[in-house]
């Protein structure tokens, strides 16, 4: 089997303010010479988001408006939804939900469910559903880890391995390292790895 090597770097800023929430942003640069960015704010359980693509010639896609919430549990059992729209073409709406296996103080572990299905412009559910499920590992110092499955009726199943681990640490500040890889049967392997940085005040 020939391997298909894509890496993609990815830039993640997250200001954080603890009278109103987070700021965040995100850039993530594309193989091709395109990016993808987003910008948004999150207080408590909810959170909302602005995003758009660029890709290789300067062409932007429409802004993709997105908004969430849920709830968790300190035994690490929760419920979350999410909605990402393009005003006048469509989106996706998602529904998940995880149940906390093992949270003791530095290790972490949850299986979880995803439901997601892409939407119309009227909101109205069409095509076929994204069911996928998996486990993801925290750790007290930062590091973590997951393995998911997904599937689509009439098309492969794709198995996605990943994790995270932090390469700086200060007390107002980190930069992790990241990576994960994608695989389907009739499919090439698609690897990403990426950096991400986040900043307290």
């Amino acid at each position: 089997m020939v391997a298909n090597i894509v890496f993609v770097a990815i830039a993640v800023i997250t200001i954080i303010s603890p009278s109103f929430g987070q700021l965040f942003g995100r850039k993530q640069n594309l193989p091709d010479g395109g990016f993808n960015q987003q910008v948004g704010y999150k207080a408590g359980p909810v959170w909302g988001s602005l995003s758009q693509s660029v890709d290789s010639r300067g062409f932007r896609s429409p802004v993709n408006i997105g908004a969430g919430g849920g709830f968790m549990s300190e035994q690490g059992h929760g419920l979350s939804g999410s909605l990402g729209m393009v005003p006048g073409v469509g989106g996706q709406g998602s529904l998940r939900g995880q149940v906390g296996i093992l949270n003791s103080g530095n290790h972490h572990l949850n299986a979880f469910a995803q439901h997601d299905r892409s939407l119309s412009k009227n909101l109205r559910p069409f095509g076929p559903a994204t069911n996928s499920a998996g486990f993801n590992y925290n750790h007290a110092n930062g590091a973590s880890a997951f393995v998911s499955g997904s599937k689509i009726s009439g098309i492969p199943a794709v198995g996605t391995v990943g994790g995270s681990i932090p390469i700086f640490t200060r007390k107002n500040s980190a930069v992790s390292l990241s990576g994960q890889s994608s695989f389907a049967r009739g499919m090439k392997p698609q690897h990403q790895v990426g950096v991400g940085a986040s900043f307290r005040f």
